[in-house]
């Protein structure tokens, strides 16, 4: 009966287009693309290249296809095609499991729950006959059809990929040779029990929206269903929601006839009333009775410094983007010139050297100490080329470093690839230190106005980042300038335009007009970051130097607020307990150093740096100091 059927089918298959070449008119060639969300439905626990693993019985998907059509008109409600195209199914199943493996947390081999997910792929050509029955003839600029469709998928090649995964408990792992995996996969590989055939029934609502003369943009949703299973060997098929877009063009359509025009009366013109005039106005007016200048000290922290050269794998060259200027507002980025910065302070430091140790991520890279004396033999050289002299610059190198970031996850193989410097007789940051400080805290008042525009009316003048959408009314704007930067009087140009007209004002601000107001010290705006080594909680010698230096300048009675911080290489709660170590121990220190009364706030971060660089890792590792 199954041979029987596929006869009939390629029987139609051959015949249909010869009944569309014969055909006169009208007939119709198209192409389209459809994107499908597929079902699976299965009831099998194994097939040719994988073991038992328990039962598999439903899984999700998505299918893509593309496809070349005919068709011709058999009757005013019946049109008649065939099909040709290639399909592409992939596909998930899922089967809940149990496996031993280690549980991080505890260190024991226990029993956890798993699932194994079967990744599934099927290559296949598509061929089949269109049954487009109308449904209505004007609907969206064309008619409509119920599109009817038999078709046989010739698969030609599958895959499949079949992983295992831990559920529960989270701080479970599979360990093979001191390496840890969330995840194995436990087969793979190509489908040797293909179905070649398998006969699919599709229906669908197929609209054709006509866009110009005989030209028609097509749009489909249906649904498809496999009749016949994919795999010889395990009864597994799909379920097909799909929706498609395409062109399809019209050959000897009839074309629409158009009744000739009578001749018309001339057409008297209706009295036109003027176009009422478009009004914009904009007035401006600085604020001088709120708006003040403060004037005083502040209490500033110069940005940490990453004292380390990073590498690819298995190489020995300074990355490119060592060699030029980046963004020094970043700190991510800010770590690339650090070449620069470092010739900074040794020309400042006459008598301060650099001690460079170059190492390897071990093992990762075959322990290749060849490799960790060219990385640290560069680095010098790099700094002999931009005038630093060599006797002021000490090497050394080993397979690993001095302080190994964890080696069983990549970030930490990533970092140990460094060249790591050391500053003597010099700190890489000032840190803590009072500058001078002139802020103009400002206020300014705009009336706006229009009448008779149509179109949207925009703001903007020289103190904001983008234009805003308004309306008529008032618009009252504050603003802070720094006046160290900007000595001297400014003027505030605005601007008010919509399609058809601009006005603009501007609004001379004279500075010695407004308020004067004296503060002592400045320290809302003070923000530090202090780092620490990888996995340690200990305050060092020049953390401890930088703190110091901040409760000699803070005066008594301010809130200290210290966050801890760590990078996100391990256990999450391990994680967290270094973070409340580094904040408590900070704390402690400051309180056994000073006579002064302070109040603290503890805190631990969730707002990171970037994670996926070296240098954003390593400042993570840290914590930051506010002040109240």
């Amino acid at each position: 009966m199954k041979l029987f059927s596929r006869l009939s089918f390629y029987l139609l298959f051959l015949i249909i287009p010869l009944l569309l070449i014969a055909k006169e008119s009208p007939y119709y060639v198209g192409a389209e693309a459809t994107y499908g969300l597929l079902n699976y439905d299965a009831n099998f626990i194994k097939f040719d290249g994988i073991e038992n693993c328990g039962c598999y019985e439903t899984g999700s998907g998505n299918s893509l296809k593309a496809r070349i059509f005919a068709e011709y008109r058999l009757l005013d409600f019946l049109n008649l095609g065939f099909h040709a195209g290639y399909q592409t199914k992939n596909g998930l199943l899922n089967n809940p499991d149990t496996a031993y493996a280690r549980n991080l947390n505890t260190g024991n081999i226990e029993l956890v729950q798993t699932n194994r997910k079967l990744d599934v792929k099927f290559n296949a050509f598509d061929i089949g006959l269109d049954f487009n029955i109308l449904i209505d003839d004007e609907v969206f600029n064309g008619p409509l059809y119920l599109n009817l469709s038999p078709s046989l998928h010739l698969q030609q090649s599958g895959s499949f990929t079949q992983t295992e995964v831990i559920d529960q408990p989270s701080g479970a792992a599979f360990k093979v040779d001191d390496k840890v995996f969330f995840e194995r996969v436990n087969a793979a590989g190509d489908f040797t029990t293909l179905n070649s055939s398998i006969l699919n029934l599709s229906a669908s609502l197929y609209n054709n929206m006509k866009i110009g003369p005989n030209l028609y943009f097509i749009q489909r949703l249906g649904v498809s269903n496999d009749m016949d299973m994919l795999l010889t060997d395990a009864d597994i098929s799909t379920f097909n929601l799909f929706g498609s877009l395409g062109i399809k063009f019209a050959f000897d359509e009839p074309k629409e006839y158009i009744p000739p025009i009578p001749p018309q009366l001339p057409i008297q013109p209706l009295p036109i009333d003027p176009e009422p005039t478009p009004i914009l106005t904009l007035d401006s007016k600085f604020d001088y009775n709120d708006s003040y200048i403060e004037i005083g000290e502040k209490l500033v922290a110069s940005p940490p410094l990453v004292l380390a050269i990073f590498f690819d794998k298995n190489s020995s060259e300074i990355r490119k983007i060592y060699h030029s200027n980046t963004d020094k507002s970043n700190p991510i980025e800010n770590h690339y010139n650090i070449f620069d910065d470092l010739i900074e302070i040794l020309n400042k430091n006459p008598q301060s050297n650099l001690v460079l140790h170059g190492s390897t991520s071990g093992i990762d890279e075959n322990n290749n100490l060849i490799l960790a004396k060219e990385r640290v033999l560069n680095v010098k050289s790099k700094f002999i080329s931009k005038g630093i002299a060599s006797n002021r610059i000490t090497t050394n190198y080993t397979i690993n470093p001095k302080i190994i970031t964890n080696n069983q996850y990549e970030q930490g193989l990533a970092e140990n690839r460094r060249v790591e410097i050391d500053l003597v007789n010099a700190n890489s940051v000032e840190f803590v230190k009072k500058t001078e400080y002139e802020k103009l805290f400002g206020f300014i008042d705009f009336k706006t106005e229009y009448e008779n525009i149509a179109d949207k009316v925009y703001f903007k003048n020289n103190l904001m980042h983008t234009e805003q959408e308004i309306k008529s009314g008032h618009i009252n704007t504050q603003f802070d300038r720094d006046m160290i930067a900007n000595k001297g009087d400014f003027t505030i140009e605005s601007e008010l335009s919509s399609e058809e007209l601009t006005r603009r004002d501007t609004e001379n601000v004279e500075l010695d007009k407004i308020r004067v107001e004296n503060i002592e010290l400045k320290t809302d705006e003070f923000e530090a970051l202090l780092m620490f080594d990888f996995a340690n909680s200990n305050l060092t010698d020049e953390t401890k130097i930088l703190l110091k230096q901040l409760i000699e300048l803070l005066p008594e009675g301010k809130t200290i607020v210290i966050i801890g911080n760590t990078d996100e290489i391990g256990l999450e709660e391990a994680n967290k307990k270094i973070a409340e170590e580094r904040a408590a121990n900070a704390i402690n220190f400051i309180k056994s150093n000073t006579s002064k009364t302070f109040y603290f706030e503890e805190q631990t971060n969730t707002d990171k740096n970037d994670e996926s660089t070296p240098q954003g890792r390593y400042l993570n590792r840290s914590i930051i100091i506010r002040i109240k």
